[in-house]
């Protein structure tokens, strides 16, 4: 015999009914209705002890706040996992701190570069007198801007790792 949860809809086919007490289960429920339709979409009959009830297809506005609310635990347990996976001492930890750290030092650097550009275009601003005074507030240049190819970034990462930079 079949059966199905009333509240849950946990559907079971061929079950030792014994095993499945009414009124919990509802015994050999009618399914015709949700033939096809994944279980994710059934709902719950206005009457279970109707003859011939069982379970019933989700309007489409039912369906796709299902969808929606599917949608949102995934993402917050997707969130709360990489969150978790940054402290964890396991390889994908690492992998993700030393990412943090390449980015870091990198934000860095751009900061210097702005505060000393910053700086002289203040110098500048209090620069009194001529024009050539003004040109001669102007460095020659900045400090030299450090260009990385990928192959430096990657090894710079590895380093990072190696050097316990990263270490939980």
């Amino acid at each position: 015999m079949d059966v199905i949860h009333r509240t849950t809809l946990e559907f079971r086919r061929s079950v030792h009914t014994p095993d499945f007490p009414e009124p919990a289960w509802k015994h050999s429920p009618d399914m015709t209705a949700v033939a096809g339709v994944p279980g994710i979409y059934w709902k719950a009959p206005a009457d279970w002890d109707a003859v011939g009830a069982g379970p019933e297809v989700q309007t489409a506005p039912e369906q796709a706040a299902t969808d929606a609310a599917i949608s949102a635990a995934l993402s917050a347990l997707n969130r709360g996992l990489a969150v978790d996976e940054v402290d964890i001492n396991a390889e994908s930890g690492f992998h993700i701190r030393a990412a943090a750290e390449v980015f870091n030092k990198r934000d860095n650097y751009i900061i210097n570069r702005l505060d000393e550009v910053q700086a002289t275009l203040l110098a500048i601003k209090a620069t009194t007198g001529g024009t050539a005074n003004i040109r001669d507030a102007i460095p020659a240049s900045f400090m030299a801007t450090n260009t990385r190819t990928r192959a430096a970034t990657v090894q710079d990462y590895k380093d990072i790792i190696n050097a316990g930079e990263v270490d939980p």
